[in-house]
Parts: C-alpha cells; structure tokens; sequence
C-alpha cells in the first residue's frame, strides 16, 4: 500500500510538473499575442506612442525569455538594450539623457546575454529616481588591445561602494560580475567608482571571444 501511494504521489507530481512546464511554454506566447493586439488597437486609434511602447515591451520580453548564459553579438544586444531605455525615457522625459558611444567596428563581438542592461538600469533606478536634477548616462563601448571594454557613467546621486551590498543597487551589478567570471573565470576588469552626489561610474573588460573573425578590428 506504502509503495502505491509512493507511486501515485510521484504521478500526481510528474503531472504537475509537465502542466508547470506546458504553463511555461503558452503564457510567453499568450503574452506577446496580448501584447502585439494591445499595440496594434493604440495604432489603430491614433495612439502611436503607446503602440510604440507595447512593442518595445514585447521584444524586451521576448530577448529576456532567451539563455541568459548565451554569448549575443554586442548588435543583439543594443537592439534589447534599445527598447528598454525607450520605456525609460518615456517614464522620465526631459530628465533623462542618454548618450551611447559604440564602435561600429564591434557589432558582431560576442558578449554574454543581458550584461549592459543591468548596469543601464542601475544607473536609471538608483542614480535618478530621487534626484533633483537632469540626468545623464553614458555608455562607451570601445575595443582595448583584445579586450572590449565598457564604461556606464552617470552624473545621479552616487553612493559609497563599501555599502552596495547593503543596498538593492549591488544585486544587478553582482549578477554583471558572475556572468564575467562564469566566461572568462579570473580574466576580466569589473571596476566601480562612485561618490554621493557625484555620480558613478562602472566599467568591465573582457577579452573579445574569437579572435580570428574580429581580426579586422
């Protein structure tokens, strides 16, 4: 008896689980469907901007439903990062500055998944939430010997390194540092400078994956 109830519960647990797993697979794709109708009715009804939103929101879902242990040519990634500084900016208007700086020569450089947008968005959601002034962030992405290095510098409240891991700020910025490592174990730069009031600046390098494809660079 013991045994058919151990059995049954194993069952009713598999069951569960490829229900779990069929629940994973159609709600992205209701989502984006949702999503993609949403955007062609404010369309249609004159409301290009919220339609331009929606799509943006759509394919930043769509990008971070992807491996995020992929390696992504450095354009993948603009495109995501993209769509999300589009909503951003729509939040925060005239307050909010963006310059990117990009070497067009690194578009095809491989980068791993999702590893600028954390550094964007901590820029955005804790250097400018609660700051008075007009923000900006700059985002310089340039080849170093064989390394590519990137640079997010903004001008928001700052705050003291030594306390980031008290603060909520460090969690994105920890997620940048393990993806390095799980890549390039010891062989990568992640640097962060910042004063309260004076803004912060983060920078990481890392050596630029295929050698012999980028030799143009």
């Amino acid at each position: 008896v013991k045994e058919q109830m151990a059995t049954a519960k194993l069952e009713k647990a598999l069951q569960e689980a490829d229900f779990k797993l069929l629940q994973s697979q159609v709600n992205p794709h209701f989502l984006f469907n949702t999503l993609n109708t949403i955007a062609q009715m404010a369309y249609i009804e004159g409301s290009d901007k919220v339609a331009s939103l929606v799509w943006s929101l759509s394919d930043l879902l769509r990008f971070t439903l992807r491996k995020t242990e992929e390696l992504v040519p450095l354009h993948e990634e603009l495109k995501m990062l993209s769509n999300y500084l589009h909503i951003q900016q729509s939040r925060f208007g005239d307050r909010l500055q963006i310059i990117l700086d990009i070497d067009p020569m690194l578009e095809q450089a491989p980068i791993p998944c999702m590893l600028l947008q954390p550094l964007m968005e901590n820029a955005i959601i804790h250097g400018f939430e609660l700051c008075p002034h007009k923000g900006e962030i700059r985002l310089t992405v340039q080849r170093n010997g064989s390394y590519l290095r990137c640079v997010v510098e903004d001008n928001g409240i700052g705050f003291n390194p030594k306390n980031m891991i008290a603060k909520n700020s460090g969690i994105g910025l920890n997620s940048v540092r393990n993806r390095l490592k799980y890549y390039f174990q010891e062989n990568f730069e992640f640097h962060i400078e910042s004063q309260p009031s004076k803004g912060t600046t983060v920078s990481l390098s890392f050596p630029i994956i295929g050698g012999n494809e980028h030799a143009e660079y």
